[in-house]
């Protein structure tokens, strides 16, 4: 009888032994999501905020400079006219616009409408301004990028994707610079939640103001929304982006300034021999992340590495069209059967138009901010446990966790310490093995979330809007 009862008494206790070993399991979950956000959060005040308010924000700088420029008059293209605007403002004479160099101008006049009233202020000011209004704006990516997953801040997986983002280098990068990298990801971030919320007029207008600011990634995401056909958000977006060209053009030309052709020059020289270069001349080009940088290890040939730019990009594309192709037929049968519109999960399709944009033109490391939606769709992922994919993705974003190609060259601290401690040769930074798979490791790490961007499209969670 005692034998029958507890061999009766184990299935009975089993259920409550494995809800308690849920509970606890849960509670470890959240200690460790706590405990990863709060290291990430420390670790973003004291690279980021921090680090930009003891800094001078050089970036900003010249964007402070051109944007108060073109308000007054002057040529926001001329490094000697802006020197002047630089003295009036209260801008140390140390960081002057040519002591920096004139060819880095390059801002086009639209992005100055949107731009000049953060160069109204004086500049010990304005720079405070900036750097708190782009503190903001990324914690509101950060509340975009989890709703933009699904998750909520009830679960630790929404506090695991906040870390992450906040553990971003580039985020820390763009407000040490001073950079407009976090206001243009915020803007996307913010006009894809609007669009979801069904706000279409608005989300036009966020991704218009995001490709004046920087047309090369707003841009695209604008013209997906044309391919989606999403006539009121594409309207929204090409009207306000009309408007603000033409009103930052008319300055320049109610003014009589010939801005044109000096920005013409600028573009020149900086792609071909200033910091823009991506050759091995450039002594900078480690610090890029387009495509262009690690393809010019091999060849000094640009219009061989134009080419070949092109190719994988449109490999890229290709697969993820094909991904979508194959991935179409089974949940529109599943729509057709519920009778209702079927619509895919997006985020695969954000994350490779980050990846494309990122990689095909000019781009410094604070860019890579746009990776929030690489992050979103991975934790999203893991959640879901929908395979291998989430996981990886994770773990090529995680290579943004560092600095890239800063930590890995040979002036860096970290290289010199190894060199000091006679772990690494100083023969190794110059090896060609070095500069093809350590320096350029964001690179990699992109191309890596650009493959599986296209593995997420047949794996992504199928969702009806």
């Amino acid at each position: 009888m005692d034998g029958g009862v507890a061999r009766g008494s184990v299935p009975g206790n089993l259920p409550a032994a494995v809800l308690m070993s849920s509970k606890h399991m849960l509670r470890g979950t959240w200690a460790i999501a706590v405990v990863a956000t709060v290291v990430a959060a420390c670790l973003f005040t004291v690279r980021g905020p921090w680090r930009g308010w003891q800094a001078d924000n050089l970036d900003f700088a010249l964007i402070y400079s051109s944007a108060r420029g073109w308000a007054g008059g002057h040529n926001p293209y001329d490094g000697a006219a802006l020197d002047a605007v630089w003295r009036d403002a209260g801008g140390p004479e140390a960081h002057r616009p040519t002591e920096r160099g004139r060819h880095d101008l390059l801002y086009p006049p639209p992005s100055f409408v949107l731009l000049a009233p953060f160069a109204a202020p004086a500049w010990p000011v304005a720079r405070g301004i900036w750097l708190a209004v782009n503190v903001v704006m990324f914690l509101g990516a950060v509340w975009g990028m989890v709703r933009l997953a699904g998750l909520s801040w009830r679960t630790p997986h929404a506090w695991f994707a906040a870390a992450a983002a906040l553990a971003l280098a580039p985020a820390h990068t763009g407000l040490f610079v001073g950079q407009t990298a976090i206001a243009v990801t915020c803007l996307l971030i913010g006009g894809h939640v609007a669009r979801r919320r069904g706000h279409e007029i608005a989300a036009g207008c966020l991704l218009g103001f995001a490709a004046v600011l920087k047309p090369q990634v707003g841009g695209l995401y604008l013209c997906y929304e044309l391919l989606r056909r999403r006539w009121r958000v594409v309207l929204a977006g090409g009207i306000l982006g009309v408007v603000v060209a033409i009103v930052g053009v008319a300055r320049l030309e109610v003014a009589g300034i010939e801005w044109l052709d000096a920005l013409r020059e600028n573009v020149r020289f900086f792609s071909i021999e200033g910091d823009g270069d991506p050759t091995q001349a450039n002594p900078y080009a480690y610090q890029l992340i387009n495509l262009h940088h690690l393809l010019h290890v091999a060849t000094d040939d640009r219009t061989l590495v134009s080419t070949l730019v092109l190719v994988v990009l449109g490999l890229l594309v290709f697969g993820f069209g094909l991904a979508a192709r194959f991935s179409t037929s089974g949940v529109e049968g599943a729509a057709a059967d519920a009778g209702e519109r079927p619509v895919h999960d997006e985020l695969p399709a954000h994350v490779m138009m980050a990846v494309i944009s990122l990689l095909a033109v000019y781009h410094r490391s604070y860019d890579a901010v746009l990776l929030m939606y690489a992050l979103a769709w991975s934790v999203r992922g893991i959640r879901d446990r929908v395979g291998a994919a989430p996981w990886l993705m994770l773990i090529a974003v995680g290579a943004f966790w560092t600095p890239g190609g800063p930590l890995f060259h040979e002036k860096s601290p970290l290289v010199g310490a190894l060199m000091r401690m006679e772990i690494v040769a100083s023969a190794t930074t110059d090896a060609w093995w070095w500069k093809t798979f350590v320096l350029p490791i964001h690179v990699w790490a992109l191309l890596a979330i650009g493959v599986l961007a296209i593995w997420a499209r047949t794996v992504g969670r199928k969702t009806v809007e």
